[in-house]
């Protein structure tokens, strides 16, 4: 005998499986921006709009993968973070539903600000400077003018930028004897 096959009708067709909009997904955050080497870049992913999907975040350095760590901190917010291990470009790939999210792959540059402490050396003085006479750093106002002497004269300095005169009083030269 022959198969037989019956097609039965209900009136409605079964629900769809609704689709991501992965349109809707926001990332933001300096760890897609830039980063240095050895410091945790992190920033956010909003899935929230987007409807159901799976996320994946991936960062290539420019020699080795670098392990990421995603972690939901809220219904559909996610905080990721990465560490760097060397200088140059990456990559930040992030996909939602097996798609590019809006400005996916992300490119950045990393940099190794890890150089050496600059030092400073002190010189001596013959008399320290009194604090009342120290430039006033952090108010608008120049700071009053300071006495600078020298071995042949005595002169009058104002530290402000604004004056481009300055007044000067020099003792009478040394007669030759």
């Amino acid at each position: 005998m022959g198969k037989l096959t019956r097609r039965i009708s209900f009136g409605f067709a079964p629900p769809k499986k609704p689709k991501a909009n992965v349109g809707a997904v926001v990332v933001a955050g300096d760890g897609v921006r830039d980063g240095q080497v050895g410091k945790s870049a992190v920033f956010t992913i909003d899935t929230a709009a987007a409807g159901p999907g799976e996320l994946d975040v991936k960062v290539k350095g420019p020699n080795n993968v670098i392990p990421v760590n995603p972690m939901e901190i809220g219904d559909g917010l996610f905080e990721v973070s990465y560490t760097p291990t060397e200088e140059g470009p990456h990559i930040v790939a992030v996909k939602f539903a097996d798609q590019h999210v809006p400005g996916s792959a992300f490119s950045i540059h990393v940099t190794d600000d890890r150089s050496e402490p600059i030092t400073y050396q002190m010189t001596e003085m013959s008399e320290p400077l009194p604090m009342a006479k120290w430039p006033n750093i952090y108010h608008d106002k120049p700071a009053e003018p300071l006495e600078v002497v020298t071995e042949d004269k005595k002169e009058t300095s104002s530290s402000s930028s604004s004056s481009s005169s300055s007044s000067s009083k020099k003792s009478p030269p040394k007669s030759a004897s």
